[in-house]
């Protein structure tokens, strides 16, 4: 059975924009939150019927049935633990040069550990990146001496097959893992070593980037190959795992492109101002017909005399039935607001994309000694980002 997972510790527009919503939060190793996303049921269930129907019934003949089905969940398992371990060793290492992990998730393609802040150092970039393999590596050589030792002391069969498969699953991910593109572990290590040789980020960033295009490019060929052999389930998903790579790449290189564009900015640069603001105590169907109909904004400030107390965004008030906006205020639906959901005027345009990639808004307030001088918007970003283009471009004709 034909089996690649996408490992990543990813940062910023490390995952093309995307995020994973609807998670389930299964506990915290370490104060990092771990969540399982609902798409991982397939994987968890495609990976235990392979191993109970294909794999080991090839390996011993006389391993079928329930006991093969018992193994092959069991397997399973064991090695979506072992992949968590992977993404924790990412972890560790990040928070010993204390770079902030939000969060580890487990989804259908494999594991994500997710960081809010961008690598300082080359050296940093290299240690956590090749940790996540180093890990693996380290599980495969436990499982292969378990093996050997079972193996040679005649104990059951199916042990030793699910110990040898760990091992070589294990090997595996390491391996798939240390291909010199972006966003993999590989790719991180590439960027590391150009960067720490050139200076030069931006550079770098772009090469390892190519190389993650060029290899998701690489797997959707294979996949395509095995689609014609017959073989449709491993083709389609080499594909997907070939597509979510290559957009994974493309997110990285935008991502850095919108940076530069940015550099030197500042949120005052870019604010919108007058602000336009909502009072805690208006009724929904009134900030409906004066705000959300009236004008593109999808989410405004509540305040409470000169205090901004939250925001309110469209997508709340459309999770309503139109009952409950005639008699909800504002204040009763709104997201409490706290210090990591505004901006300062002085703060870098840059740092306010992390902050929008981290809060997920689209509109944030920016304040100064507590009060409210005006408002970022994504869109006041892109706006930015597409004038210097334009600009650029007319320069260069």
């Amino acid at each position: 059975m034909y089996v690649v997972i996408f490992d990543g510790f990813v940062t910023l527009g490390g995952m093309g924009g995307r995020k994973m919503n609807g998670t389930w939060r299964v506990g915290r190793v370490m104060g990092i939150p771990i969540e399982i996303a609902p798409s991982w049921l397939i994987i968890a269930f495609l990976l235990s019927s392979g191993l109970a129907l294909e794999v080991f019934p090839a390996w011993q003949a006389d391993l079928a049935g329930y006991p093969a089905w018992i193994c092959g969940v069991a397997t399973s398992l064991v090695f979506f633990a072992c992949l968590l371990g992977h993404e924790l060793a990412h972890a560790w290492v990040a928070k010993r040069f204390g770079q902030p992990v939000r969060r580890i998730t487990l989804f259908i393609f494999g594991g994500v550990a997710e960081a809010s802040q961008e690598m300082r150092s080359p050296r940093e970039e290299l240690c956590i990146a090749i940790a996540g393999p180093a890990s693996s590596l380290g599980f495969a050589l436990v499982f292969f001496v378990l093996a050997i030792l079972a193996h040679q002391l005649a104990g059951p069969p199916a042990l030793g097959a699910v110990l040898d498969w760990l091992a070589l699953i294990n090997t595996s991910l390491a391996v798939f893992n240390l291909v010199p593109g972006f966003p993999l572990d590989g790719g991180r290590v590439l960027r590391a070593i150009l960067w720490a040789r050139t200076g030069d980020l931006e550079w770098s960033t772009r090469v390892a980037a190519t190389g993650g295009e060029w290899f998701g490019w690489g797997l959707i060929f294979l996949g395509l190959t095995r689609l014609f052999a017959g073989s449709i389930i491993t083709g389609v998903w080499l594909m997907m795992i070939g597509w979510l790579i290559g957009q994974c790449a493309r997110g990285v290189q935008l991502d850095q492109g919108i940076k530069k564009a940015l550099s030197g900015l500042k949120v005052k640069d870019l604010m919108s101002t007058p602000v336009m603001v909502l009072g805690a105590h208006t009724r929904l169907q009134e900030a409906i017909e004066s705000h959300f109909l009236k004008r593109p904004y999808g989410s405004y400030p509540v305040v409470d005399g000169a205090r901004v107390v939250g925001i309110l965004d469209r997508a709340q008030v459309r999770a309503l039935s139109p009952e409950q906006w005639r008699v909800l205020e504002a204040v009763d639906v709104m997201q409490p607001i706290d210090g990591a959901e505004r901006l300062t005027p002085d703060q870098s345009a840059a740092d306010a994309m992390t902050r929008f990639d981290n809060v997920g808004a689209s509109r944030l307030p920016v304040m100064q000694n507590n009060e409210l001088v005006g408002y970022l918007s994504l869109n006041d970003i892109a706006r930015q980002v597409m004038w210097l283009d334009r600009s650029a471009r007319v320069q260069k004709n």
